[in-house]
């Protein structure tokens, strides 16, 4: 009976071991799980919109259907798939300035967009405003889009079977922060 209670305990204990790869490349699995995406380059959109100003996207969406685009983009959910990604083309009418991300941050970069084990989860009670969006792209093709609040510490995060949950746990908005705005 002993030897049955031990080689379950033995079972149990191992069973959730899995072997990982220091260096693991977009698509593998990191210490914590398969990465969102399979990436060569990102963009990064930034917007300085204030909070008045993001108050006026409200009572102006309705005005044309470049300030409804524009209104889901930094307070909704565009986009909504891999399939929406038109307003890509507008960001920088927007308000949205463009840079790119140095390849010397994909390595952070994978460890922050990469499964996680649950842990305690995160709630705010903020108007997002949406003034990050990162890009991700495969050989010039978008891959997938990752919209971030970072006052409120929340994320939308599209084109990745991952399961993106648990983003943002751990100091993980900080860590990104410092990434995509040193200066700040």
């Amino acid at each position: 009976m002993k030897s049955i209670f031990f080689s379950i305990i033995l079972i149990v204990m191992t069973s959730g071991c899995q072997p990982v790869s220091e260096n693991a490349t977009n698509g593998e699995k990191t210490s914590e799980g398969k990465l969102f995406f399979d990436y060569d380059a990102i963009d990064y959109y930034f917007n300085d919109i204030n909070e008045h100003a993001s108050h006026e996207l409200y009572d102006n969406h309705n005005t044309s259907a470049d300030d409804s685009i524009r209104t889901n983009v930094i307070l909704g959910f565009t986009p909504t798939d891999m399939n929406d990604l038109a307003f890509i083309d507008k960001l920088e009418t927007f308000g949205y300035s463009k840079s790119s991300i140095n390849p010397s941050a994909f390595k952070e970069i994978n460890d922050l967009f990469s499964e996680r084990t649950p842990g305690d989860a995160m709630l705010s009670a903020c108007i997002y405003i949406y003034r990050d969006i990162l890009i991700f792209k495969k050989n010039g093709k978008v891959v997938g889009t990752a919209k971030i609040c970072f006052a409120c510490g929340d994320s939308q995060i599209k084109g990745t079977t991952a399961y993106t949950g648990m983003f943002g746990q751990n100091g993980d908005y900080e860590r990104l922060a410092k990434i995509v705005r040193p200066k700040h």
